[in-house]
């Protein structure tokens, strides 16, 4: 099957986003108080850079939408679970040699099992739930012999995961709007992922100029709403939501609409974007050990979320080229491997 480039861009700049992301998870940001131009620019791009996991999720949909139920299916699983006992493995020595963790034997394998191995591991523990569950996924999906009804399915998803923060959150007469249930909120992928199908199926489209102007909106709403919502206190995002946010779901919609067509012409390009995009599960996985690594001596020198700030784009490079650099290894040794198997 001929890859697409545009699928390989959105997959491309979804591993990119995941150590953006993850830059204010390790800089302090979250314990600091919004105050100041400094944190409204770093609530900004810590909106941007939020929707790179919802688009991961977006192209499950869009490629996995016609997958049947049989065995052949559920044999892809093996490569996802072998990459992730792999690093998984990698990350408890990292943890137990160069961090001086003392973990038993016993707790190693335990934590392979319940995810805890690996800090980012969440996400795999999330795919394989759902990775198992796509074929009954695409059973109902198509079962819809209308495209208003698949439309009727994804509000309904969206009104039972999505509103909740929007109202709960909100106060009249120093009384909290508690009013809309928010039991619902976990099944969140679905939402992402009948979206992708529905993508795939009819192709959608958005023009440029307005995608870009609804989706610079939304990202300065969400910014403008967060920070004074938070105003001289921690970051709060409880009132938009998480992943299951109707902001973040629009957002992470028109940012695909407008890059998934796109048509990479220089082949050398295009070639290193689809390299990546291959390994982008082992980037994405491979950055907590970077991570841990680098914020853990950078610590000693940037003592504030604000002065992180001034090194982000340098800081970020450097650990997406060295979760790469390692993703390239591990590649070249399952690659030896299977060739002695063989």
């Amino acid at each position: 099957m001929k890859r697409i480039t545009g699928l390989d861009l959105v997959r491309f700049i979804a591993v990119l986003f995941v150590p953006s992301v993850h830059f204010f998870l390790n800089n302090g940001f979250y314990e600091t108080n919004v105050k100041g131009i400094g944190m409204f620019i770093s609530i900004l791009f810590r909106w941007l850079f939020y929707i790179g996991v919802p688009l991961f999720m977006l192209l499950t949909g869009y490629l996995k939408r016609n997958d049947k139920l049989d065995k052949k299916y559920y044999k892809r699983i093996i490569n996802i679970l072998l990459s992730y006992i792999f690093i998984s493995i990698i990350c408890i020595l990292f943890r137990k040699i160069y961090l001086g963790e003392n973990i038993r034997i016993l707790k190693m394998i335990i934590s392979i099992f319940d995810f805890t191995a690996c800090g980012y591991a969440w996400y795999v523990e999330m795919y394989i739930g759902l990775f198992l569950i796509i074929p009954f996924l695409n059973i109902l999906y198509n079962s819809l012999d209308t495209k208003k009804k698949k439309q009727y399915l994804i509000l309904t998803l969206i009104s039972i995961c999505s509103i909740y923060p929007l109202v709960n959150y909100l106060y009249i007469d120093k009384i909290k709007l508690e009013i809309i249930p928010d039991w619902w909120s976990i099944l969140y992928p679905y939402i992402y992922y009948f979206i992708g199908a529905y993508i795939n199926e009819y192709q959608v489209e958005i023009k440029k100029k307005k995608g870009i102007f609804i989706f610079v909106g939304i990202l300065l709403l969400e910014t403008i709403l967060t920070y004074i919502y938070s105003y001289n206190d921690i970051f709060s995002k409880s009132f938009l939501g998480g992943y299951n946010s109707l902001l973040v779901i629009i957002m992470s919609t028109i940012f695909f609409l407008l890059i998934y067509k796109t048509d990479i012409k220089n082949k050398i390009i295009s070639k290193i974007i689809t390299n990546i995009s291959k390994l982008s599960l082992d980037i994405y996985l491979f950055s907590y050990i970077v991570d841990l690594i680098i914020y853990k001596n950078l610590d000693n020198y940037l003592k504030t979320p604000i002065e992180y700030l001034k090194f982000m784009m340098p800081i970020v490079l450097i650990v997406f080229v060295i979760s790469y650099l390692l993703a390239i290894i591990k590649y070249m040794i399952f690659k030896t491997a299977k060739k002695i198997i063989s």
